[in-house]
């Protein structure tokens, strides 16, 4: 046997493999096209009722994004307990790309857009939870209708918040850095309600209530 035929021959195996892999990397991604996300945003859906949050998801399926592969779910609303609800317009969610991985704590990137503001940012989902991330045009006068117990305050105004938190069983926890323009701070502690064209400063999320870290410029 000559050298040219022995070289075809020990090459000849590692063609094989990599043919095999291409065949099972096509298969997978048509699989990952074609599933049957309706059956999914059914189970998705069917798990939380019990926790007493009730969603809804219009439209469930894939999404190819810069980041790697994701999905997209589109109409989505979501109802509480108390009848508070919250609509979604559009949330893509993919693996992010985070050093929780090293730890083991697989991290889910975020994107999503809503009436409230828009989220950007990683959540990691196992072990203790936590969010770092963005988010942009805050509506902050409907924070109370999620909840969140300003310490009695009321702001209102256009805001981003840079958050760094780890959701804990008493509620959220971590620092929160605040760029807020053209709005009002009111509070039962203040003898009027103060305009802003800005406001700047950190918070501090802890349990039920926020706690300020001066300075605030406003």
């Amino acid at each position: 046997m000559t050298a040219v035929a022995r070289g075809r021959e020990e090459a000849r195996p590692v063609r094989l493999r990599w043919i095999l892999l291409a065949a099972a990397l096509l298969t997978g991604f048509f699989c990952y096209l074609r599933f049957p996300y309706d059956r999914l945003a059914e189970a998705i859906t069917g798990r939380l009722d019990p926790m007493g949050v009730h969603v809804e998801i219009t439209n469930l399926g894939p999404s190819l994004q810069l980041g790697g592969l994701g999905w997209v779910a589109e109409g989505v609303q979501i109802t509480r307990l108390d009848g508070t609800r919250i609509q979604l317009d559009r949330v893509r969610v993919r693996p992010g790309w985070s050093l929780s991985w090293l730890m083991l704590r697989p991290a889910l990137h975020i994107d999503l857009e809503s009436p409230l503001g828009a989220v950007d940012g990683n959540f990691v989902v196992w072990g203790p939870p936590g969010f770092h991330g963005t988010l942009r045009d805050v509506n902050l006068g409907e924070l109370r209708t999620l909840g969140l117990n300003l310490g009695g305050a009321s702001v209102e105004g256009k805001a981003q918040l840079d958050l760094d938190l780890a959701f804990a069983a008493e509620g959220p926890q971590g620092p929160v850095h605040v760029d807020a323009k053209e709005g009002v701070v009111s509070h039962p502690g203040l003898p009027m309600a103060i305009p802003y064209e800005q406001l700047q400063g950190d918070l501090q999320f802890g349990g039920e209530n926020w706690r300020a870290i001066p300075p605030i410029e406003l």
